[in-house]
């Protein structure tokens, strides 16, 4: 008979707990320099809009070929004195999320999804291919991007985004600097279509682009250049209800138009719908070459590591031949990393929770102590410090409280070592105790 914890009734073993809807979700890119014309004057900017004379947008403080970011936080070194052991790729120890996630893909053939060569060099005259969907999420303000392309490291070269200000993706023969240059426009007060068109102003290569925009309050456009329409395969948009998806060199319209119901049909947190509509894409046709990167990017006013900045999500796979599922994997693990707790995942640690808590410490050499039932600052202290080892830094301090869901994830990673890593310590005590202190 399987253990329950009483506080949850589900299997400690391998206890399922998911933040909320992401199983029944997941289950179901300045401006060209001849683009825009900036003159100073009394501290503000006259920028020339194509369309409508000149708009006056106050005090735009950042230039428009530069992009801000919030204030830099990246985990520190191996802490606590204590190494993770090093996984070779593809072999990480998965969370729940992550192989529930990874099944229902594969069991809809999403492995098979592609994107585009991206090529940001405007002079190229090769053939390209991406297809990506921007998302706001109405709810908290969430934005972001999500992309896959036949084109190694695509991340950083389509996804850009400020929290409360938008988000952009560039690619078609895209040219990177729409991306900041698109986010100082918004920043200034432009409206999506109006950054659109100051981009696209006296660009000679404006019938070779394809980009979008969402604002901060959800409102899109997007631009697919002549010539994109007459490469191999279909290249367009499709706008919806807080999202916009485009692409180019895909199988047939309906993998963008797919890619707008699945976000539309969605109540998961943004990150996850994004990723969902990225694999319905997929498997609506999606690109006509194949894929080989793909990225997710998700800004929050302060939601990024320990509350510090912006970058709630930002997640790149370079290369690989399933990088919608590496993805997703990728997108379980940061979770665990960088996001706090769930309320609802919180619970006591109580006499049964004590006790499995310190078997997972003995196996690991982090508790030397009785695998008894009782609970105490120093137990804490070795808690805390485990913890911090697996990279759980933003799900420790929670008042006495334990998270379940970091429960969960241990099982996974180590819960064959638990039963005769105590076995063997309990022999070696109990050898110890009769041969007696030693003389």
């Amino acid at each position: 008979m399987r253990k329950t914890h009483p506080a949850s009734g589900c299997a400690l073993q391998a206890c399922p707990i998911r933040p909320p809807d992401i199983a029944a979700i997941i289950d179901r890119e300045a401006a060209r320099r001849d683009a825009v014309r900036l003159d100073a004057h009394d501290g503000a900017a006259i920028v020339k809009v194509a369309g409508f004379g000149l708009r006056r947008l106050a005090d735009c403080s950042a230039g428009i070929g530069e992009q801000e970011t919030g204030t830099s936080c990246q985990p520190g070194s191996p802490r606590r004195g204590h190494e993770r052991p090093i996984h070779p790729l593809r072999m990480v120890p998965r969370s729940s999320q992550a192989a529930s996630i990874r099944g229902r893909l594969t069991a809809e053939n999403a492995s098979r999804s592609s994107g585009s060569a991206l090529d940001g060099n405007p002079g190229s005259e090769g053939m390209t291919m991406t297809y990506s969907i921007l998302g706001y999420d109405v709810s908290n303000g969430d934005l972001g991007v999500a992309v896959q392309s036949k084109f190694p490291g695509v991340g950083s070269l389509v996804p850009y985004g400020e929290a409360d200000i938008g988000v952009v993706a560039t690619q078609g023969f895209g040219n990177p600097r729409h991306g900041s240059a698109g986010l100082s426009l918004l920043r200034c007060g432009a409206t999506p279509q109006q950054a659109v068109d100051i981009l696209l102003n006296d660009d000679s290569l404006s019938h070779k682009r394809q980009f979008a925009l969402i604002d901060g309050k959800g409102v899109t456009a997007a631009h697919t250049g002549a010539d994109l329409h007459t490469w191999a395969g279909w290249s367009g948009s499709a706008a919806g209800h807080s999202c916009v998806a485009l692409g180019n060199g895909l199988a047939t319209n309906d993998v963008v138009a797919q890619m707008i119901r699945t976000f539309e049909s969605s109540h998961a947190p943004l990150a996850e719908r994004l990723m969902t509509a990225l694999a319905s894409g997929e498997r609506a046709g999606g690109d006509i070459r194949g894929q080989q990167s793909a990225a997710l990017l998700v800004v929050r006013r302060n939601g990024g590591y320990g509350a510090l900045d912006d970058r709630h999500v930002v997640i790149s796979i370079y290369d690989h031949e399933e990088p919608i599922e590496e993805l997703v994997r990728c997108y379980a693990l940061h979770r665990l990393a960088y996001f706090p707790s769930e309320p609802a995942n919180l619970v006591p640690i109580g006499p049964e929770l004590a006790s499995e808590l310190k078997r997972l410490m003995a196996a690991r050499g982090f508790y030397e102590g009785e695998l008894d039932d009782s609970w105490d600052a120093a137990t804490q202290r070795c808690l805390d410090l485990f913890l911090g080892s697996e990279n759980y830094d933003n799900r420790i301090d929670n008042g006495g409280m334990f998270d379940l869901e970091v429960l969960a994830d241990l099982h996974l990673k180590y819960g064959n070592e638990l039963d005769g890593a105590a076995a063997g310590r309990e022999e070696r005590r109990s050898g110890r105790a009769q041969r007696g202190p030693a003389h």
